[in-house]
């Protein structure tokens, strides 16, 4: 039912119409000044109801895009700050942004609006940015403080700080768990196409299977048609982009030949046997689509915890691990090169310094 209409906004409608009759009635134009007042006075609160109306609006429909009450508002009350958060959300770069409170060098505390992908990107609420440290700033004044006091003294600030840092921290490790889980999608694409490679009935691997590679090249080269070639030649070349996504997509400075064979051992080639190939096939499908899950349950463990991860994620990883063991146990010689053991994990032997290592489901781990 529609709220009805004021006593007063009845009145200043009435005043306005009149304004042009009491404009006639004064030759002199004594009374012009009034009239003209009264209906500029009319047409503002037209132009504030409909302002007002415009900007609800504004606020309902940046709510319905996730933003917060108080964000919203802020963003419907300032054209220049709209105008920037529109830009990114119509180029599909799905802005985050919040408010929060930092201080300026005076230690006063002063409300911002920052991006929370990039918290460097930020303005300052109802002031000016020139005496106000970004949030960076903010962490970095506090670490050279605490540095220079002989004493132990917890503030607030550093308490920002910390948890600033630890927040950086877990930020950067869900976009490398997604960047994982991308590569782990790749490798799986390659791991189908080597397990097809293999059911190939010209294919061989084993001993001298790069030489064997090389003299089948050889009599293509002669208008010969060796079998299983094509699948050999899609293998090896499977093999070593699996041995790069391993490495991190290169080498690196730091690689040397015997940590690049040992690299090479964990995947499958073609020096391996057909059933050792097949075996290595089986353990890194389920090493990738490991990566690939732990990544979906990153995201989804942050769309439940306002946006991001936390030390909460750790123990519910660690459980749910425990729960999915990745590898069960099995016989000691059931799986070659890179067997399972008692622990049902994959362990294989560093040429390089001998060790025997392990994989625990995120990196290899040497064998106490």
């Amino acid at each position: 039912m529609p709220a009805a209409p004021s006593p007063m906004t009845g009145l200043g409608e009435k005043l306005a119409e009149l304004g042009p009759i009491i404009a006639m009635m004064d030759p002199m134009g004594r009374n012009n000044t009034m009239a003209a007042a009264m209906m500029q006075m009319q047409q503002g609160k037209k132009k504030d109801a409909r302002d007002t109306a415009n900007q609800n609006q504004t606020v309902a429909w940046l709510q319905s895009q996730g933003m917060g009450e108080q964000e919203a508002h802020y963003l419907a009350a300032d054209r220049d700050a709209l105008r920037s958060w529109y830009g990114e959300w119509k180029a599909g770069n799905k802005p985050d942004w919040a408010i929060s409170e930092i201080y300026d060098q005076a230690g006063r505390p002063q409300k911002v609006m920052y991006d929370k992908r990039d918290p460097s990107r930020y303005n300052v609420l109802g002031g000016s940015q020139s005496d106000t440290l970004s949030p960076e700033a903010e962490a970095q004044k506090v670490r050279i403080a605490q540095a220079g006091r002989a004493e132990t003294n917890v503030s607030v600030g550093a308490e920002k700080g910390f948890d600033k840092t630890v927040g950086e921290g877990y930020g950067k490790r869900f976009l490398d768990l997604q960047e994982q889980g991308s590569t782990a999608q790749r490798a799986l694409n390659s791991l189908d196409v080597m397990g097809s490679s293999l059911s190939d009935p010209g294919f061989y691997s084993g001993a001298g299977g790069d030489s064997v590679l090389q003299l089948k090249r050889f009599g293509a080269s002669l208008g010969m048609n060796p079998d299983g070639i094509t699948s050999m030649e899609q293998f090896n070349a499977m093999s070593k982009q699996a041995a790069l996504d391993s490495m991190g997509g290169s080498l690196g400075s730091g690689f040397s030949n015997a940590d690049r064979d040992f690299v090479i051992d964990q995947v499958p080639n073609l020096g391996n046997t057909p059933e050792g190939n097949r075996k290595l096939v089986d353990i890194q499908r389920k090493l990738n689509e490991r990566k690939r899950d732990i990544a979906g349950i990153a995201r989804d463990y942050a769309s439940r915890n306002d946006g991001r991860i936390d030390a909460g994620f750790d123990d519910y990883l660690a459980k749910w691990s425990e729960q999915n063991p990745l590898f069960r146990n099995t016989p000691r010689d059931s799986t070659g090169r890179g067997a399972g053991n008692e622990t049902g994990r994959q362990r294989a032997r560093n040429p390089k310094t001998g060790e025997t290592v392990e994989w625990d489901g995120t990196q290899w781990r040497p064998v106490r």
